[in-house]
């Protein structure tokens, strides 16, 4: 069992000091030093760096929000958790020849108290292009505020598993090569950290907090099919060796190696997104905010 106690933990202090806490401000990272300007960016001899010591303490443009409701910002769950994952293998191992070795395994994993970011003070379900902001409002756990929280907890989940083949073969004591492939499935409801470490390939998100299992699906790092074929060969030089195998120059090209690696694996999952709010679930207290 493996404990997972770093995973996201930047995005997850950013949540906590930059959260949903009225009257707010982000201060200096609200400032308008030391920013792009005219495509060019901070630093250039043409927009050049103000010096924290100029900044500590004046907090450029505090400008604090109008109301405590509008803010669409990040909060996490007071009982989040490291997430947790149990990790299980079996391998049988048959030796073929003095110098000729098969194995077939599996492995898998199952992981809980991932994270799990959503939108959770939009509306839970859907509603027609038609139906009035107001009885949007009425869908949500507060009607008069934000719907573009993003709302985090540990209740994430995730499972792995994989069939493991390795051929491997030594030639002579000075070469030797092995051959492994996997074939394997990732399934879980959430490959992001916050709404704002995402899988690859694109946006990975949770679409309804409150349908966890509507989320799952094939992992965003998913990768069905992974072949690997390395080989290793001793080059005859050095002590014992065919040539070069005494004086200064024994010691210099004894030991050295090559070897080569050849990886051919599939693609990742590529997630599209949709901007917008299609399914109308926002509000009359502001629009839905893209994911970030």
């Amino acid at each position: 069992m493996v404990y997972d106690t770093i995973s996201g933990r930047s995005q997850y202090a950013q949540n906590n000091i930059e959260g949903a806490v009225w009257p707010y401000t982000k201060g200096i990272t609200n400032q308008t030093t030391n920013v792009q300007v005219n495509n060019i960016w901070p630093g250039a001899p043409s927009n050049p760096l103000v010096p924290i010591t100029s900044l500590a303490g004046n907090s450029p443009n505090p400008v604090v929000a109008s109301s405590p409701w509008l803010a669409a910002s990040f909060v996490n769950a007071p009982n989040y958790n490291d997430a947790r994952s149990q990790q299980y293998n079996l391998q049988l191992q048959q030796q073929l020849t003095t110098s000729t070795i098969f194995s077939v395994g599996y492995a898998g994993s199952k992981t809980d108290r991932l994270n799990f970011t959503g939108r959770v003070n939009a509306s839970p379900v859907a509603s027609t292009d038609t139906t009035p902001a107001l009885a949007i409002d009425a869908l949500k756990l507060i009607p008069w505020a934000s719907p573009s929280w993003n709302y985090s907890s540990c209740t994430g989940y995730a499972n792995y598993n994989a069939l493991l083949v390795q051929f491997q073969k030594r030639f002579s004591q000075s070469l030797s090569t092995i051959a492994s492939y996997t074939w394997s499935k990732c399934m879980d409801n959430s490959s992001g950290l916050f709404n704002a470490e995402n899988g690859t390939g694109g946006g990975s998100v949770v679409q309804n907090y409150f349908n966890p299992s509507n989320a799952y699906g094939v992992c965003a790092y998913n990768i069905p099919n992974y072949f690997t074929w390395s080989t290793n060969y001793s080059l005859p030089f050095g002590h014992g060796q065919r040539w070069l195998n005494h004086g200064v120059s024994s010691y210099v090209f004894g030991g050295v190696r090559m070897n080569y690696v050849f990886q051919i694996r599939s693609g990742q999952p590529y997630n599209l997104t949709v901007g917008g709010d299609p399914a109308h679930i926002s509000d009359s207290v502001s629009p839905l905010l893209p994911m970030a």
